[in-house]
């Protein structure tokens, strides 16, 4: 009998980030190797009507219900003051509702982003992954979004706690293991390599090669921006460098986007020395990746980061912080440039040390980060050990940890219908005056 696995993840078809490249190139995978994957594609913020499921790959995809999702929320009204963690937690338990009309499975994936783990894990029916992507939790710690202070800090606890139940936790790089391990406790935590595979061939070397530099990710505080301008302001002869990813609200005021703060803290850098894009498809990056003189990552802090094997793939060299985790590939000077990704100074050093190295050089840095990322991240390879750690994680005999009463009573419905806004009524009725005003100013556009 073929192994029946159901996948729980926030995106998964269309045009996403690391989760979705993580899982676009493992699910086929699995199927090549003998599974069934059924795929429940959605979270508190992406979700859609009635869909029939689509087969992709060989894999069995729906998305998540949005009137599913509505009537989750209305069940969560004792969360009204907490209107992310509400939703979260309502699209949730709706993915694990609409994933058991497909059951029974053998075992159950579900990420930590978007809290989408917990609902299997509180209800132990089935031995349940954790797949540690990076979590709400954690990305509040590294760049907290102003205004869910809260809720971010709610998260990462019941991340924590469920974790500590969770029949097998498993993540991709040695950081982030080591992370979740100082957290929860556990010293059973899997450390296995993601799949990865270009979608379509690349030359080793572009013929034109462009005198720039390339940087691939959204426009965020932790994709490393700040770090990167500073940077550029200590060496003025830098190639420039061109960033495709899209702009994000800015994490320090919650308002405004995150490109147009970059342009007021950085104005001789930001569209003079970086000149920002929209983002591109797949096939698009590996072309730019493959042209420009040099690839450049400069997270502050990153779980994985696949534009670092994108980058190793194109056949030009990377410059990569250690803080995102695919670092760990990168051999110094051999197949790729590793700094200290804290550092803005360590970040102008490689990039001058890069820059200055003979083009033969670059070159040859190029196709040996290209054999290593190839060789290493085999889908096929990576999709055998991961069935044999589903395998583990059915046949487990570890006594996981117990949940505790104030997890099930925060994450798991009362039976409130609707929104309770009586916690406003122990609020200053002199602020809220105010923020209506302001806000109702900023909504009509007179702010």
């Amino acid at each position: 009998m073929p192994l029946r696995i159901c996948m729980i993840l926030p995106e998964y078809d269309g045009f996403g980030g690391g989760i979705m490249t993580f899982y676009r190139h493992l699910a086929p995978a699995l199927v090549r190797a003998g599974a069934e994957v059924t795929v429940i594609e959605g979270s508190g913020y992406a979700s859609a009507p009635e869909q029939a499921q689509r087969l992709i790959e060989g894999v069995q995809v729906e998305v998540l219900n949005s009137a599913r999702v509505a009537s989750w929320v209305e069940r969560f009204g004792d969360l009204t003051s907490v209107p992310t963690l509400r939703r979260n937690l309502a699209a949730a338990w709706a993915s694990w509702e609409q994933a058991q009309v497909h059951g029974p499975f053998d075992v159950v994936e579900a990420t930590d982003f978007g809290l989408l783990m917990v609902p299997p894990i509180l209800e132990a029916k089935i031995p349940v992954v954790m797949q540690m992507h990076g979590s709400i939790g954690q990305i509040h710690s590294y760049d907290p979004n102003t205004g869910e202070e809260l809720a971010g800090l709610m998260a990462l606890a019941i991340e924590t706690e469920v974790a500590r139940a969770a029949t097998m936790i498993q993540t991709h790089s040695r950081a982030n293991r080591n992370y979740w391990a100082r957290a929860t406790g556990r010293h059973d935590i899997e450390l296995l390599l993601p799949a990865w595979a270009p979608s379509t061939a690349v030359e080793l070397t572009s013929p034109d090669v462009r005198q720039v530099i390339s940087v691939f990710g959204r426009i965020q505080m932790w994709k490393g921006p700040k770090v990167l301008s500073e940077a550029l302001e200590q060496i003025p002869n830098c190639p420039d460098v061109h960033w495709y990813g899209r702009d994000l609200i800015d994490s320090e005021t919650g308002l405004g986007s995150t490109k147009a703060e970059l342009r007021k803290l950085y104005p001789t850098i930001w569209e003079n020395r970086i000149i920002t894009h929209a983002p591109v498809p797949p096939e698009a990056v590996q072309a730019l990746q493959a042209s420009s003189l040099l690839n450049l990552v400069p997270s502050t802090w990153d779980v994985f980061n696949f534009t670092v094997a994108e980058a190793m793939a194109s056949g030009r060299p990377v410059i990569c912080s250690d803080r995102a985790g695919a670092a760990e590939l990168i051999e110094d000077g051999v197949t790729g440039f590793v700094y200290d990704g804290s550092s803005a100074r360590a970040l102008a050093t490689a990039l001058q040390r890069a820059a200055q190295r003979d083009p033969r050089d670059l070159t040859r840095i190029g196709i040996a980060a290209k054999e290593r990322i190839l060789s290493t991240l085999q889908p096929d390879k990576i999709a055998i050990e991961r069935l044999n750690a589903y395998k583990a994680a059915i046949n487990s005999k570890v006594a996981v940890g117990e949940v505790p009463d104030w997890l099930r009573q925060l994450a798991t419905p009362k039976g409130v219908t609707g929104s309770n806004y009586r916690f406003l009524e122990k609020l200053p009725l002199r602020p809220l005056i105010d923020h209506i005003l302001v806000r109702t100013a900023r909504k009509l556009g007179v702010s």
